[in-house]
């Protein structure tokens, strides 16, 4: 029998909805999650040192049971190394733009995020460092990089599930549902999960 999968890493550019899903892996798999991002930056988007964000992440990546979600190239051998999973959110760029435009004017719009500790603000969305030059920007460089990282493994992990669309990741989230269903994984996990 092939152990439950506890070591999980979900990628995609900025807007692809990583937290969402990675959230939704930890519901299931009652695994504890963190986004890179609530390490890479203090209050109103200061960034960690890099030294404090690497020893952070791997602190986390050398524990047995975690759900990691982001992008960060500083510590991705760390995260890619210990991941016996690697969810790739690998959306077209239009999709991921129409998202991160939807959220982020909603956000605005309703304050819904005010609370947090890097609330949206309206410079992010226009300003020298708008979120969405940077999906812009980032989308095609990333996916590059995650092919290089993908065909650089050696063996067969960490596993990749590569969804190229939000349909594609929904089926096989709703698959992993009803398969931990009827008997979730002793000790938490997922329970042996193919991309």
């Amino acid at each position: 029998m092939t152990e439950p999968v506890r070591r999980i890493l979900v990628v995609g550019t900025t807007g692809s909805g990583k937290t969402t899903v990675a959230g939704e892996l930890a519901r299931l798999g009652g695994l504890p999650h963190t986004e890179l991002d609530t390490l890479r930056y203090e209050r109103d988007w200061r960034e960690v040192a890099t030294t404090d964000f690497c020893e952070q992440v791997a602190a986390i990546a050398a524990t047995n049971a975690w759900i990691i979600d982001g992008n960060y190239a500083a510590v991705r051998q760390l995260t890619w190394s210990r991941a016996q999973l690697v969810v790739w959110l690998d959306y077209p760029l239009p999709v991921i733009f129409r998202r991160l435009l939807r959220r982020t004017l909603r956000r605005l719009a309703t304050r819904s995020n005010a609370e947090a500790r890097n609330p949206e603000r309206l410079g992010r969305l226009f300003g020298r460092r708008s979120i969405l030059l940077w999906a812009l920007r980032s989308h095609a460089p990333l996916r590059q990089e995650y092919e290089l990282a993908a065909a650089a493994r050696t063996g067969d992990l960490p596993r990749i599930a590569r969804h190229r669309s939000a349909a594609e990741t929904d089926r096989w989230l709703r698959g992993l549902a009803a398969d931990l269903a009827g008997a979730p994984p002793p000790g938490g996990g997922i329970g042996p999960a193919d991309g």
